[in-house]
């Protein structure tokens, strides 16, 4: 027998998926989050005491996120602010941290998160005399695969009122406490796996016992 399923969930994020930003349309993302699952399993009669079952099983989530929101340097030419590195995958403006100020001006993105699963299973039924013999196992290969939401690609200022003592007043006279920019955004890619046994015996020492 077989099983397949599919599932996919469709999302806007006014203030980005995870920057909340309180400037809607800014850092606005477009999320899909698409799953899947396929199980296949056959059992095989071996002999009148013997019967074995084989089973596949694969199972995948995944999150990706886009950048749709207007804060891209594409939307504003007239920024003339140079990357250190190019290359930034959201081509997202530099973020603007103002310390007094709860959410920090800027994206994350894109994101992407994919979580693919096989499984392999197997399990052997004997039956002898007054017991019934089991036996199985499963081996399984996982794995992850994350980056850093774009990290600081786009660069990031920091005003902490340095200059003025008010951070706004650095902000509003551009005078930042620092800048920062990753050059690359990091991605993730863990694998593990796992193996797992069993035996068991169920002995009927008597009709009603």
């Amino acid at each position: 027998w077989g099983r397949y399923i599919h599932d996919v969930t469709t999302t806007v994020e006014p203030g980005g998926l995870f920057n909340n930003l309180v400037f809607p349309g800014v850092s606005t993302t477009n999320t899909t989050s698409p799953a899947d699952n396929v199980v296949v399993k056959v059992t095989g009669v071996l002999s009148p005491t013997l019967l074995n079952e084989v089973g596949y099983d694969f199972a995948r989530n995944a999150i990706t996120s886009t950048l749709t929101g207007i804060g891209t340097r594409d939307n504003f030419p007239d920024i003339k602010i140079p990357e250190i590195f190019s290359g930034s995958p959201s081509n997202g403006l530099p973020a603007v941290a103002i310390t007094g100020f709860s959410n920090p001006l800027g994206v994350l993105a894109p994101f992407q998160n994919d979580n693919p699963s096989h499984t392999f299973s197997d399990n052997l039924t004997w039956s002898k005399g007054a017991h019934t013999l089991r036996f199985g196992g499963l081996a399984s290969w996982e794995a992850k695969n994350e980056n850093s939401q774009g990290g600081s690609t786009p660069g990031s200022f920091s005003f902490q009122g340095t200059f003025t003592g008010n951070a706004f007043a650095d902000f509003l006279l551009g005078l930042a406490r620092t800048y920062t920019e990753d050059q690359t955004d990091v991605t993730v890619n863990e694998r593990y796996r796992a193996f797992e046994w069993y035996a068991q015996d169920t002995w009927k020492l008597r009709r009603n016992l």
